[in-house]
């Protein structure tokens, strides 16, 4: 699987913060530090990978919190909720 850029992921995050200010996205750095972390402990894993994931987990709160709704955000084709 390809992932997007960390330094892009970032951006996004910053991004997002701007149009939905809340702690979302440093919950977002703290589940990508732990999924490196549990990465790190496991062989077939990849940390670097496992923190990507764990930043854009909820990269869906970019937009606001929308109920029953799939958003299809259009860079890197990258589905979020």
């Amino acid at each position: 699987m390809k992932l997007p850029d960390i330094k892009l992921v970032k951006s996004w995050l910053k991004e997002g913060y701007k149009q939905n200010p809340g702690p979302w996205v440093k919950h977002s750095e703290l589940v990508a530090n732990a999924a490196k972390i549990i990465a790190m402990q496991i062989n077939d894993l990849n940390p670097n990978k496992a923190y990507t994931m764990g930043l854009i987990y909820d990269i869906g709160r970019i937009v606001g919190v929308m109920q029953d709704r799939i958003i299809l955000y259009s860079q890197k084709d990258i589905w979020i909720n």
